[in-house]
């Protein structure tokens, strides 16, 4: 599997209170796909380990910390 990498600098970018709209615990897969048009669903549920559908802050300071958002090879493919 490719992986593509986007800096902690580029992450920043991602911050909850610009993103989540009205009370929403964090970035939802379609806000995700508005700031990374490539993104897959599939990585977005891999890095929402609480399967709540937001990535809430521990989650995206869990990928900050690995530095990176993983790609899947068919983004952009039909399941």
């Amino acid at each position: 599997m490719k992986k593509l990498m986007i800096t902690a600098t580029a992450l920043t970018g991602f911050a909850m209170p610009a993103i989540a709209q009205d009370d929403e615990a964090g970035i939802s897969y379609d806000q995700m796909v508005m700031m990374v048009p490539d993104y897959v669903e599939t990585d977005f549920d891999a890095l929402d380990t609480d399967n709540s559908g937001f990535l809430d802050s521990g989650e995206i300071e869990q990928a900050r910390t690995n530095g990176l958002f993983p790609l899947s090879d068919n983004r952009g493919a039909a399941d």
